[in-house]
């Protein structure tokens, strides 16, 4: 055994992260009929994460005044 596959072992024994990948990723059934709506609804949820995240992070560092920006 390699001390990369010990290191993984030993993190997976602790985090379950390739049992978790494996059961939701790679070897998730998914139907032969998708189409585009299912892709649409899952690119908007993406969208809606990421602006949820940048928003939470322009109101903990966004500044009114000019002369305490960075910039200014």
């Amino acid at each position: 055994m390699s001390k990369a596959q010990a290191l993984l072992d030993w993190v997976d024994a602790r985090f379950p992260l390739t049992s978790t990948y494996k059961a939701h990723l790679s070897e998730y059934y998914a139907p032969k009929n998708f189409n585009f709506w299912y892709f649409f609804g899952s690119l908007a949820l993406l969208v809606l994460v990421i602006q949820i995240v940048t928003g939470i992070f322009l109101v903990m560092h966004y500044k009114p005044d000019a002369s305490l920006n960075a910039a200014g």
